[in-house]
């Protein structure tokens, strides 16, 4: 008897009246219907699986010779892949499916607390699959992608509750450094490259040993859009961050701005800790303060001193609404107010938002809209779900002369900026700096 149990993402525990009309909307295939939902362990009510089920067209062998489409078909998303377009987003998604020439595609991730080999995954699967199959779906194909070998470094949980990983893995022949939240594996919250290098072990002594670096580059292109963003449009002499992570924004912005007054607010000690342990964060830097909070209360009690500039990157422990990053709450009038008030005049309020509906981001530019006077988007990289606004407390008079305001700004500072400083955000064999940054810029589009 199988030891566990389906429930929709949206419940905290299926009725039988939930699982019935889950088993109900299952049997008809529709085109674009989207279910989630989640399979858990009987005895515990732990989260073992995270299902999308998704209705897709019917597709037609390439010779035009009629339909040749299975009814249902099961991918296994690889441990370590769950972030990358192709298996995050709808569209990535509709791909794979059209690639598995599938009219219901099942898309499968993994707990991180329970990870097992693909055999056992279908044996475990088998009865869920079948009840989410329409009536007479016939053979149910499984099939996955291969997986990156990985080394876990810590895992554990934080204060409040969610568990972490850090890992590391090679990919595309360099060595990255992850940070990993059990509740959101399909965003990858922190990302560094680690770098290793030899040290002599004495002036006399031959033998050398192996210290690995951290890279404060710009492995997230979300991360290069908001730099650029900040060095082209706002001033870096006081800034907030709300959201640290791993701390490789917030290490990002020292190195770009070394005597930049960085105020970090964070919701876990735990998630400090870590950032500190593992990613170089350097909480004790003098010109760096940490609070241990809530983001959205923080700017409450601010004193008359304003920001130049306030960065929101956090992650939703609940991804079931379509949107990954921010919980709803930043979105909400309330908070985006108190944003504005703790801004300098000529302010810059810089949100980052992972969705993977559509609709979720249409909501997000209704909100902040109202909320600001100018506000303009960027989608760094179109391989992931990362959009990040800037929004200007004191609207531009014109936008294209603001980017050209901004290209100026950012040659200006990669003249002045020496070659150490921006080895650490784009190393010798990477993408230029100059064309990277501008490149971003000029992807920017104003939505009021």
């Amino acid at each position: 008897q199988s030891t566990l149990a389906s429930r929709q993402m949206q419940s905290t525990l299926a009725s039988r009246q939930m699982q019935s009309t889950l088993a109900s909307r299952h049997q008809r295939i529709a085109k674009g219907q989207v279910i989630d939902f989640e399979i858990l362990r009987k005895d515990d009510d732990t989260r073992c699986y995270s299902v999308t089920s998704l209705d897709v067209d019917d597709t037609t062998d390439d010779d035009g010779g009629g339909s040749n489409k299975k009814t249902t078909s099961v991918f296994i998303v690889p441990v370590g892949r769950e972030h990358e377009y192709v298996f995050a987003s709808r569209d990535g998604l509709e791909q794979l499916a059209t690639q598995a020439r599938t009219r219901r595609l099942l898309v499968v991730r993994f707990d991180r607390s329970h990870v097992v080999d693909f055999e056992t995954a279908k044996d475990e699967l088998g009865p869920f699959v079948v009840d989410a199959a329409p009536e007479g779906a016939g053979e149910i194909t499984f099939f996955t992608a291969e997986a990156p070998t990985k080394e876990i470094l810590e895992s554990g949980t934080t204060a409040s509750g969610d568990t972490y990983f850090v890992e590391e893995l090679e990919e595309s022949r360099r060595r990255v450094r992850r940070l990993v939240f059990g509740s959101n594996v399909g965003v990858l919250q922190t990302e560094v490259r680690v770098a290793t290098r030899v040290v002599a072990a004495g002036k006399k002594k031959k033998k050398t040993t192996n210290q690995k670096m951290i890279w404060h580059y710009l492995t997230s292109a979300y991360h290069a859009g908001i730099t650029a963003g900040l060095l082209g449009f706002g001033r870096l002499d006081k800034v907030c961050l709300v959201g640290l992570g791993g701390g490789a924004l917030a290490s990002t912005l020292v190195a770009v701005e070394k005597n930049v007054d960085l105020a970090v607010v964070e919701l876990d000690d735990v998630v400090v800790a870590i950032a500190e342990r593992h990613f170089g964060f350097q909480r004790a830097r003098p010109r760096t303060t940490v609070t241990v909070g809530d983001g959205l209360t923080f700017f409450d009690d601010q004193g008359p001193s304003p920001f130049d500039a306030i960065v929101v990157d956090v992650d939703a422990k609940d991804s079931s609404k379509g949107m990954s990053c921010p919980p709803p709450a930043f979105l909400e009038a309330e908070f985006l107010a108190k944003v504005q008030a703790a801004l300098a005049n000529d302010g810059l309020f810089v949100l980052n938002v992972v969705a993977r509906d559509p609709t979720a981001l249409l909501l997000v530019a209704a909100n902040l809209t109202a909320a600001f006077r100018a506000v303009a988007t960027l989608r760094p990289d179109d391989a992931d779900l990362n959009h990040v606004f800037f929004c200007f407390k004191v609207p531009p008079d014109n936008f294209d002369h603001l980017k050209l305001d901004a290209r100026r700004k950012l040659l200006s500072w990669l003249v002045k900026t020496p070659k150490a400083t921006t080895n650490l955000l784009v190393p010798d064999d990477d993408d230029d700096l100059e064309s990277t940054f501008l490149q971003l810029i000029d992807k920017l589009r104003p939505l009021n």
